[in-house]
């Protein structure tokens, strides 16, 4: 399945994408209770936005071998959050930050598999994790290299 938050008109709305169409939803895809209502809309008529309204964006860094370098990989992961306004919908401009453009800091795109996850949770196991993710997207995270080496922090270099 593939669902979607759309814009049609000045209303925002979930949606099951289907064929050509978006089938409107009752209520949020995540949510156990939502179901398809009667409305559908071409796709061609609305304007698909960010697919989730996080409120807050946790990423896995040094994941990749490509990353390490020679490094060995950590033996727990490497979290850093990223601002929530930084998921934006398919097709809408990734914004880079003034300052990074008036600086000339090194901007890397990279793709990203991405889960969206079902239900919350502290400390779950690994044996339970997948049962709390809803589905997966892909993305694009931008980081900002030169922010990211120099900073104590990620967040402001990887929320580009």
């Amino acid at each position: 399945m593939k669902y979607t938050r759309f814009k049609s008109g000045n209303n925002i709305n979930w949606g099951e994408i289907i064929g050509n169409e978006i089938v409107e939803l009752s209520d949020n895809y995540i949510n156990p209770d939502s179901s398809k209502t009667n409305t559908s809309h071409s796709l061609s008529d609305v304007e698909i936005i960010s697919p989730v309204t996080p409120g807050k964006v946790i990423a896995i860094g040094l994941n990749y071998k490509s990353h390490l370098g020679d490094k060995p990989a950590p033996s727990v992961p490497e979290p850093f959050y990223k601002l929530p306004d930084t998921i934006i919908g398919s097709g809408e401009n990734i914004v880079i930050p003034k300052e990074a453009i008036a600086e000339k800091v090194k901007m890397q795109p990279e793709a990203e598999l991405c889960l969206v996850m079902g239900k919350g949770g502290k400390r779950i196991s690994q044996s339970d994790a997948l049962s709390h993710v809803f589905g997966y997207t892909c993305g694009n995270d931008v980081s900002a290299r030169d922010w990211q080496q120099n900073d104590l922090q990620w967040w402001r270099a990887k929320s580009c």
